[in-house]
């Protein structure tokens, strides 16, 4: 079954936040583990306020441990979403090279976009060690709903004219904040409290459709 890493360098880049939109509108396809590897466990905090059963969380921390938990997960799962600490780390070097899909959360930041790139390295050297090619996309996140400056088309560019990128991307929008608040996923909000949860909800859509499509999971 699908492994989907999300993988930083740096924290502040809504890694966390990513990985739980994707796992629970993942559920709608599958069943799905969260993996968390992040020693803030954020992602199992998040559940922890509102438990459901799809997605399933599991927590491993120690880079020695994981192999068998994912392949435990991989076996039991129909998807594995797996939310990694922001940093290089044995582990996170664990969860690229046996990841089908690397996703790559970054904003539109001049620091964010050159993080971007040396994971991206870190990717590729990955990659050749395990003598295989891997996948991996730049998912451009918290994006604000107003025109671009010059300067983040400029950095846009620098990151997505070389490297795959999703056509999607996620806006800075309250219900995505408002799920850590709560637990659950967008279809738990009150949309009267949050007028926007119909247009977050198409965008997370939007962006596992393009997700299912890179790991050949659409007829």
């Amino acid at each position: 079954m699908p492994i989907i890493s999300l993988i930083s360098s740096k924290g502040g880049c809504g890694k966390t936040t990513v990985a739980v939109l994707l796992a629970t509108e993942l559920a709608r396809y599958g069943s799905v583990c969260l993996i968390d590897t992040d020693p803030r466990q954020r992602t199992t905090k998040w559940h922890s306020r509102k438990p459901i059963e799809n997605p399933a969380i599991q927590i491993c921390l120690e880079a020695r441990d994981f192999t068998k938990v994912l392949k435990s997960a991989n076996q039991d799962y129909a998807f594995v979403v797996v939310d990694t600490e922001g940093r290089e780390s044995n582990i996170n070097s664990v969860t690229i090279g046996r990841s089908d899909l690397v996703i790559i959360p970054t904003r539109d930041r001049q620091q964010d976009c050159e993080d971007t790139l040396d994971v991206i390295s870190e990717i590729q050297g990955i990659a050749d060690s395990y003598d295989k090619t891997l996948q991996y996309r730049v998912l451009f996140n918290a994006v604000k709903p107003v025109a671009r400056t010059k300067l983040q088309v400029t950095l846009r560019s620098m990151v997505s004219d070389e490297n795959p990128t999703f056509n999607t991307a996620i806006t800075d929008r309250g219900p995505y904040d408002a799920i850590f608040n709560q637990g659950g996923g967008l279809k738990d909000l009150d949309t009267k409290e949050f007028s926007n949860t119909h247009e977050a909800t198409e965008e997370i859509f939007r962006l596992v459709e393009e997700i299912l499509n890179v790991l050949g999971e659409k007829q």
